[in-house]
């Protein structure tokens, strides 16, 4: 099995879902991991317990809010587990695009959703200047 867990900063995780939930609806698979919502959780301790609550034969995909954050970096300190693999840099794209493909092998939904992500920011003035089609037609 394939568990997607959304590591971020604060509830970020826990808002990107509910945009989840209201495009693609509910996906059991995949869970919000909010670091640094209680300061009395240690963030070592917090990902230690998510992590063995998963049985080792299954893959983990890590979708990181920030690359070199403390959240990201914690996930990194575990690379040694076999299936684990975390991506940085985390919206919306890349993490619909994860659980679209999420039947497909790792590796392509990995970059199928960063080649995604890469092309979904884009700054729109020039592209609106270029067109005289309304805003709705993008």
């Amino acid at each position: 099995m394939r568990h997607i867990i959304v590591a971020t900063h604060g509830k970020f995780a826990e808002g990107i879902m509910d945009s989840v939930r209201l495009i693609m609806g509910e996906h059991m698979e995949v869970k919000p991991f909010c670091a640094f919502v209680e300061q009395e959780v240690n963030l070592s301790d917090q990902v230690d317990a998510l992590l063995s609550s998963i049985p080792e034969t299954d893959e983990i995909l890590v979708a990181a809010d920030l690359m070199g954050g403390s959240v990201c970096n914690e996930f990194i300190r575990r690379l040694d587990r076999s299936g684990l693999h975390i991506v940085a840099g985390l919206n919306l794209a890349m993490l619909l695009e994860m659980i679209a493909n999420a039947d497909l092998p790792i590796a392509d939904v990995i970059h199928s959703a960063v080649e995604l992500s890469r092309e979904s920011i884009v700054y729109c003035n020039p592209l609106a200047a270029e067109t005289s089609v309304e805003c709705d037609s993008f």
